[in-house]
C-alpha cells in the first residue's frame, strides 16, 4: 500500500468524498429515484439514468450552495463554465456508481457512528469540546435541518466504507509514489508541445542482450515490495492449563451432587415368566401334572 495513502488514509478518504458526494449531501439521495425525465440521458449507470433536466436541477442546487458559502465573493461567471459543469457531471456519474455499490451491498451506519462523526469534527469544536451553538450555526448557514444533514454524514459514512477497502489494497512501486505526492502538493506551469511518434520510429530494434541489459540495470524500479497481512491466534496448552484452577475434593463432590441427574439414570429391570395354570382346589393328581410339566419346562 502506498506509504503516503497510509499515513494520510483519513485525509484520503476526504478527498473521495469531496469528489463524489456534493450531489449527495444535500440535496438527499431519494431525489434521485424521481427526477428521470424521457429525453436521452446524458449517462447511465444500470437502470439509473442521468438526464439533462436532472443534470440542469442539481447543478442550480450546487450553484446555490455555493452562493451560500461564498457570500458576496461568488462569481457565477467564474463558476457556470463548461469544464466546471463536466466535472460536476464526472461526481454525479462517480456518486452513481458508489450508490449503486451502497445500496446493493446493503452498506449504513448507526446512529452512533452518526453521533460520534459529528461529535469529532473539529469544525464544531470550541476549546478542544463539541459546541452545540457552533452546529445549529453550521446548521442555519447551509439552509438545512438536523434531520438533512445527520442522513448525508449516514451516507457518508456508508461511502467509506466503499472507498477504505479499495484505498487498502493499493501497491504500486516507490516512484509512483513519489510522483503521486509531489502531483499533490506542487503547483507546476506547463506549456504545451506536440511531438509526433512517427518521427521517432525505427528500424532498429533492441536485441534480447540489450533488452536484459537494461532490465538488470532497472530491476529494482520495477519491483513492488512482497509484504504479508496475517491474522494469527497462538494455542499454548501450557498457559491454557495453568490458567484452569485445580478443583479440591469438596468443589469436585459439590459439583457431582449438583450435576449428579447428568451422570445416573433410574434402574430398570426386565423380567420373562412363563405361567402355568392351577384351578382352585385341584386335586393332587392335577398338582402333580403341573409340577411335572414345569419341570420339563426348565430342562
Amino acid at each position: 500500500m502506498l506509504d503516503f495513502i497510509r499515513r494520510h488514509q483519513k485525509w484520503m478518504l476526504v478527498l473521495i468524498i469531496v469528489l463524489v458526494v456534493p450531489s449527495f449531501v444535500f440535496l438527499g439521495v431519494a431525489n434521485y429515484q424521481g427526477l428521470l425525465s424521457n429525453d436521452a440521458p446524458l449517462a447511465q449507470i444500470k437502470e439509473q439514468k442521468i438526464t439533462r433536466d436532472q443534470f440542469n436541477m442539481d447543478w442550480r442546487e450546487r450553484l446555490n450552495q455555493l452562493r451560500i458559502q461564498e457570500g458576496n465573493q461568488f462569481d457565477i461567471s467564474q463558476v457556470d463554465v463548461p469544464q466546471n459543469r463536466r466535472a460536476f457531471l464526472e461526481q454525479m456519474i462517480n456518486s452513481r456508481v458508489l450508490h449503486e455499490q451502497v445500496v446493493s451491498a446493503h452498506y449504513s451506519a448507526t446512529d452512533e457512528m452518526v453521533r460520534q462523526a459529528i461529535a469529532q469534527d473539529p469544525q464544531f469544536h470550541e476549546d478542544g469540546r463539541f459546541s452545540v451553538q457552533k452546529y445549529s450555526d453550521f446548521l442555519q448557514r447551509v439552509g438545512i435541518d438536523a434531520n438533512m444533514y445527520q442522513n448525508s454524514i449516514r451516507y457518508t459514512l456508508a461511502l467509506e466504507q466503499v472507498a477504505q477497502p479499495v484505498m487498502k489494497s493499493l501497491t504500486i512501486p516507490s516512484q509512483v509514489e513519489e510522483a503521486v505526492v509531489s502531483s499533490l502538493l506542487q503547483e507546476r506551469s506547463v506549456r504545451l508541445r506536440l511531438f509526433e511518434a512517427s518521427s521517432y520510429f525505427t528500424d532498429n530494434e533492441p536485441t534480447e542482450a540489450e533488452a536484459k541489459a537494461w532490465y538488470d540495470a532497472n530491476k529494482n524500479s520495477l519491483e513492488v515490495p512482497s509484504h504479508t497481512d496475517a491474522q494469527y491466534i497462538i494455542l499454548n496448552e501450557e498457559a491454557a492449563v495453568n490458567a484452569v484452577p485445580v478443583p479440591t475434593e469438596t468443589e469436585l463432590e459439590q459439583y457431582y451432587e449438583s450435576n449428579k441427574s447428568r451422570y445416573t439414570r433410574e434402574e430398570r429391570r426386565s423380567i420373562n415368566h412363563i405361567q402355568l395354570n392351577l384351578p382352585a382346589g385341584a386335586s393332587a393328581e392335577q398338582v402333580a401334572e403341573t409340577e411335572q410339566k414345569a419341570a420339563e419346562i426348565i430342562e
